[in-house]
This record gives structure tokens, C-alpha cells and sequence, in this order.
């Protein structure tokens, strides 16, 4: 069904009067940047030895968030001693997705020193020299864990690819930002400033637009729609207003016809109404000041 929800009773007088109080918009998606964000970090402190010309793996169980809390982005730092950093490529993986965060930089360089990588880093990590302190972009972007629920086993695997050294995997961390972190409704605003916090709503504090409130009837005597406007958000708004009328449907409901209020906010449609459940939409009004959560309500025309 188009534009509110419907609520269908058994009616069976041919006039009913009905109030329609509020229809809901659906909210305009700000750019990805204006997502509410919050970090979850965690690390291990693993020690494990790198073997020669061999590979050392590191799992870190991340638990508490769900399929609600989709990732948005995700850093990663590590922290290595080895005397030959040139040796070395590593990866993170995730389910299905491996990432490769470095791949034998830095040549005869010692240790990996709290390197982070960050894709919003300025330098590519082809760029840096051993220790590789600081942000760094990797090998491969991180965002293709993006939109996946972080909740699992993330392995961190350091491959030591030459002969003749060894060396430590120390510790390594992430740090995940999930899309919709403290914004139980998805609205981006931020559920301690929410007054409707589970209410999707487009307004600075987190409400929906209030309805214009219609009233309205079918004549059949006349074969004619007709009802009246008001208004309380300001002067004159119920005037020259347009007024779309639609039919319950079992699939999309049909719009029978749309109409204006005139100057004192009453409108008229002309038109033969078959049996059946009937509904009025009237234009939004935005209200600065919405006291309060408002739900989708409609009433329906019985004819």
C-alpha cells in the first residue's frame, strides 16, 4: 500500500467520517560519511614465533555485535620484531574475504612498530620504511569486510617467505566502526538526542513531519468525496491544498482522483464510488517543534 498504512474494518454504512493524523516520510539517506559511527577495539597480545620460510597464524573471536551492526570501516595494527621486514607478507581474514596488508616491504629493515592500516591513511604502505610507524594504506583495501557483521573469527596470518631469519608476531588490534552504533532507528541522529528513538524520523531531534489533519466522507447521494483540512502549524496552510483519494487494494492501491481545498480548506471529488474501503491522503506540513512520537494512522471510506 502507498503512503500510510491501512486499517481495514468490516463497515457497512455507506458514510463514515474518518481522521487521517499522520503519514511518515521516508528519510533521505545522507552520504556514507554522515553515518553515526562508534569504534569497538580489540586486540591480542600473542608472542608467537615466526618461523623461517614458514607462516604463523593469530585469531582474534570478535563477539557482541550482530547482523544490525554492519561495519563502516575497520583499522588494523600490528606489531612485529623480525631484522628483514623484506620477508614478510601478511593478511587478514574474515569468513570468505582475505585481505593482503603487506607483501615483503621494506627490505633489510627491522620490525613492524605499531603500524596501523587504515584506508583513509595518506601514505600507501609501499611508501614507508621500516618500522612502518604511523597510518599506512594496505596492499589491499580494507572495505571489502565492509557491510559485513563483524561478530566471528578474524585470523591474522604473517608469512616469513625467504630463508634465514625469524622473527616475533608481538601483538596485533582492530578497531571496528559499525554504520549504525548508538542509532536504534536509523534516522542519524543519535539516540541520546532522539526524542523518538524508535521512530524513523527526518527532523533535527528525531521525530517524522506531522500530517495536516483530514476529515473526510463519501456523499453518495452526489457521488462525491468531500472533507476539510486543518491545520495548526500556520496561518492559512489548509488553503489550495491538493487532496489525493485511493482505493484499498489487494496489490498497490489505485488513486481514484486528486482534488485541491479551497480558501477555507474543504475540498470535493467528484466521482463514483464502487463498493469497497476508500482513504484521503493530504500534503505534509512540517512543524519545527513535534512534542512527540507520531505513528502512522489512517481511516478509511466505507462505500
Amino acid at each position: 500500500m502507498r503512503q500510510v498504512r491501512r486499517t481495514v474494518a468490516a463497515l457497512s454504512t455507506l458514510v463514515l467520517t474518518g481522521v487521517l493524523g499522520v503519514v511518515v516520510p521516508t528519510a533521505v539517506a545522507p552520504p556514507a560519511a554522515a553515518y553515526i559511527a562508534c569504534g569497538y577495539g580489540t586486540s591480542a597480545s600473542v608472542n608467537l614465533p615466526i618461523p623461517d620460510n614458514g607462516s604463523v597464524i593469530s585469531s582474534i573471536d570478535k563477539t557482541g555485535l550482530t547482523a544490525d551492526d554492519p561495519l563502516y570501516d575497520l583499522d588494523v595494527t600490528i606489531n612485529i620484531a623480525h631484522p628483514f621486514v623484506g620477508d614478510l607478507i601478511v593478511t587478514l581474514s574474515y569468513g570468505n574475504h582475505t585481505v593482503l596488508l603487506t607483501n615483503r616491504r621494506g627490505g633489510g629493515g627491522d620490525n613492524y612498530t605499531n603500524t596501523r592500516f587504515n584506508d583513509g591513511a595518506a601514505s600507501h604502505i609501499s611508501a614507508g620504511t621500516a618500522p612502518f610507524t604511523g597510518d599506512f594504506r594496505p596492499e589491499q583495501s580494507l572495505n571489502a569486510f565492509d557491510d559485513l557483521n563483524p561478530s566471528g573469527v578474524w585470523v591474522l596470518k604473517v608469512t616469513d617467505a625467504v630463508t634465514h631469519d625469524t622473527g616475533t608476531l608481538q601483538s596485533w588490534s582492530m578497531k571496528f566502526t559499525t554504520k549504525w552504533c548508538n542509532d536504534l532507528d536509523r534516522d542519524y541522529v543519535k539516540d541520546e538526542y532522539d526524542r523518538c528513538i524508535d521512530v524513523r524520523g527526518v527532523l533535527p531531534h528525531g521525530c517524522p513531519e506531522r500530517a495536516r489533519t483530514l476529515t473526510t466522507f463519501y456523499k453518495s447521494s452526489v457521488k462525491e468525496f468531500r472533507g476539510y483540512l486543518k491545520c495548526s502549524a500556520a496561518p492559512r496552510c489548509a488553503e489550495r491544498q491538493p487532496v489525493r483519494i485511493y482505493k484499498v487494494a489487494a496489490g498497490e492501491d489505485p488513486l481514484v482522483g486528486r482534488t485541491f481545498s479551497d480558501t477555507s480548506g474543504y475540498y470535493f471529488l467528484r466521482k463514483q464510488g464502487v463498493s469497497g474501503q476508500y482513504y484521503a491522503v493530504a500534503p505534509r506540513v512540517l512543524e519545527e517543534d513535534v512534542a512527540e512520537c507520531l505513528r502512522i494512522r489512517s481511516a478509511n471510506i466505507a462505500v
